[in-house]
């Protein structure tokens, strides 16, 4: 379904509602692609794999767009799902499979779209107690102005922290550049592993646009994953559609590590946007001892150095330890959530919200207070 609403603020022409990507019409299409923080899962492809393929029945997914006269516009994808109280609640388009939001808006001056974008959608019945849209890059003008405009359509805003995001610089770098920022430890590592599985007879397989190779290599690649200490998949039809997207479109960068004729370890990266994305690792426990795992990575790390000219290397979601090792920068996803004033349930969020400020303050401080307390008793 699209709605079109005029109004009488000359900076507001129209607001289209839409229940399907399969709906957006083209040149609305196009805005995804001209984003101005592109990412693979910023893109029109992306959602239209998204809604299809990982939501459940309860999630409803939605597109508003605001347009003004000059035929500048913002796109908000969100969801309408269920809190666990029965209350309504709009998110980002998100979920386990995400690593980045942000809305399709140009550069500046989106702040008065916004608004009568999130007024609309405040305005809904029934009437949204909470929205949040997350995860986003706090330093970006899209999350400055998200925040501003929940703050001028009435509701009530607030930060909090995501998840860390590691991620390697090396524009211009080769492979043996990037060996030289690493520790002897690590360059010795990964020499000895990648000898140690060439003696094994083992073999990597690198999957990107070939057609007759995708289905042989989705089988290896579900093999491994269903082998590794990985949950199963709650939708198991996402991945290999996005295998098949990112083939498309140029972005597939599959590896497969195979002894003999048995795949035992897969990742899966993308490169696009001149980044890399490192997306989904798996490895079959049962051959953890050649470390297939350090193995993938220093071969893919090595090809998008030499034969894609990246500027950036992602690894996505979380801090964990390993990635440190592998990259040089961490930067920070961080989410906001607002809520409802004109809703009961949205004054008590916004009451937990302060009073959970509060508390970290409150502990902030006495910690400080103890550390300089045993300072002085030293």
């Amino acid at each position: 379904m699209i709605s079109e609403m005029g109004t009488s603020n000359e900076s507001f022409k129209t607001l289209h509602i839409l229940d399907s990507f399969d709906l957006l019409p083209s040149r609305y299409q196009e805005d995804f692609g001209s984003n101005s923080v592109p990412s693979f899962d910023s893109g029109f492809e992306w959602f239209r794999l998204l809604t299809k393929h990982s939501l459940s029945q309860e999630e409803k997914p939605k597109l508003f767009i605001a347009e003004n006269d000059t035929g500048n516009r913002v796109i908000l994808p969100v969801c309408f799902r269920k809190s666990t109280l029965g209350n309504t609640q709009v998110d980002s388009l998100v979920n386990f499979y995400s690593t980045f939001y942000t809305p399709i808006l140009p550069a500046t001056g989106s702040e008065e779209l916004l608004k009568h974008l999130l007024i609309k959608l405040r305005n809904t019945s029934p009437s949204p107690v909470k929205f949040s849209f997350y995860p986003m890059d706090p330093d970006s003008y899209a999350f400055s102005a998200l925040f501003g405009a929940l703050r001028e359509a009435g509701l009530i805003p607030f930060r909090y922290f995501c998840f860390g995001n590691w991620y390697l610089r090396c524009t211009g770098t080769s492979w043996e550049q990037y060996l030289q920022t690493r520790t002897k430890k690590m360059r010795s590592n990964i020499k000895r592993m990648e000898k140690k599985f060439a003696e094994a007879q083992g073999r990597i397989e690198l999957v990107t646009t070939e057609k007759a190779s995708l289905d042989a290599a989705i089988t290896a690649y579900n093999q491994v994953y269903n082998s590794s200490w990985k949950q199963p998949e709650p939708f198991p039809d996402f991945v290999p559609s996005l295998i098949r997207m990112a083939s498309s479109a140029g972005w597939l960068r599959l590896a497969i590590a195979y002894l003999g004729e048995t795949p035992i370890a897969a990742q899966l990266w993308l490169v696009c946007h001149d980044k890399a994305y490192i997306y989904k690792v798996a490895y079959d426990d049962k051959f953890s001892n050649l470390s297939p795992g350090t193995v993938l990575t220093a071969y893919l790390l090595r090809h998008v150095l030499e034969n894609e000219s990246v500027s950036e290397v992602d690894y996505l979601v979380g801090d964990d330890p390993y990635k440190k090792t592998w990259m040089s920068h961490r930067r920070e996803r961080w989410g906001i959530v607002a809520y409802n004033p004109f809703t009961l349930m949205g004054l008590i969020g916004i009451a937990w919200q302060i009073a959970g400020i509060a508390r970290k303050r409150i502990f902030g401080t006495l910690h400080l207070l103890k550390q300089r307390f045993a300072n002085s008793q030293a």
